[in-house]
């Protein structure tokens, strides 16, 4: 590998470098606007189980005492 393929090499990757530096203080300096998102649940007949077994045994020990 000559010095020419060398500095050509560390040139590139400087410059990959100085880019990336420049696109990330550009986006802090000028950030995108924020995109809100709501969920929307569809569905027919759906069914949730928040709490499982646990609930079912918190209950029953409540009520045995």
């Amino acid at each position: 590998m000559t010095a020419t393929e060398t500095y050509l090499r560390l040139a590139i990757k400087t410059h990959a470098q100085c880019r990336s530096t420049l696109d990330t203080l550009a986006e802090v300096k000028y950030p995108q606007a924020a995109t809100v998102v709501r969920q929307q649940n569809v569905a027919y007949q759906q069914q949730v189980n928040n709490h499982g077994d646990n609930a079912i045994r918190t209950r029953q020990a409540h009520l045995c005492r």
